[in-house]
């Protein structure tokens, strides 16, 4: 992987955010050089898969309310967009220390009068607030795909009653197999939402065994472990 890592965006896919395994035990710079910092473009490609059930299927009984008056998902949608607007600021933030950081540890400016320890030390707490960053982004893009899909639900319920209140023999065949569609798509919809809460378990799961990797790696290099904030969603609205 390339040095420039924080402007070749080609790279990103690639790049394992807390592999340390490349480090060497006795040069700080080497380590910092085969562990470039680099900023991931998206979150959300991981989950491309169950957000596709955003799409409803039957027209507009599933759309997302656009009426005048803001519903009470429309403000928590806007709530989770205003997030990840703030969450995009951070890393822009970060991404502009990491490489003023970065040159200091090539040796390639003289602004940043410290040693390279205490640089490598700043330097390993923008990655862990950089994972920190880049999981509470999909967290809020997983909460986002959980309104949809709960908005979706209550509206095929509805559409569901409406049905279900004609008497039998008065329906048509159309009807029949409109209610089974509805049906099969509201199972549909409590799988997706049950697929999004276990891609959640199993991100935590995942994030306390890099954590305790990159941890190990820090202590290794005779640095210390800082506190760093912790993101995590909670609704206002």
């Amino acid at each position: 992987m390339s040095r420039e890592c924080w402007h070749d965006k080609k790279e990103i896919n690639s790049y394992d955010e807390n592999d340390t395994s490349s480090a060497p035990n006795s040069n700080l710079s080497g380590f910092y050089k085969a562990q470039p910092f680099v900023l991931e473009e998206s979150a959300g490609s991981e989950c491309d898969d169950v957000f596709s059930a955003s799409t409803p299927t039957h027209g507009s009984s599933a759309s997302v309310d656009t009426s005048s008056k803001p519903s009470r998902m429309t403000k928590r949608m806007a709530q989770i967009q205003r997030r990840l607007e703030e969450v995009e600021e951070k890393q822009k933030e970060l991404e502009v220390r990491g490489v003023t950081l970065e040159k200091a540890l090539r040796g390639e400016t003289t602004e940043e009068n410290k040693e390279e320890e205490e640089l490598l030390q700043e330097w390993f707490e923008l990655v862990r607030e950089r994972n920190e960053l880049r999981r509470y982004e999909k967290e809020l893009l997983v909460r986002a795909q959980e309104m949809e899909l709960e908005d979706r639900h209550a509206r095929l319920q509805q559409e569901l009653r409406d049905v279900l209140a004609k008497d039998e023999c008065d329906k048509t065949h159309e009807e029949v197999l409109h209610e089974g569609a509805l049906l099969r798509e509201m199972l549909d919809t409590v799988e997706k939402r049950d697929a999004l809460t276990s891609l959640l378990e199993q991100e935590r799961q995942r994030y306390q065994e890099e954590d305790k990797d990159l941890e190990a790696q820090v202590l290794s290099k005779g640095l210390r472990l800082t506190p760093i904030r912790k993101y995590e969603y909670h609704s206002e609205v």
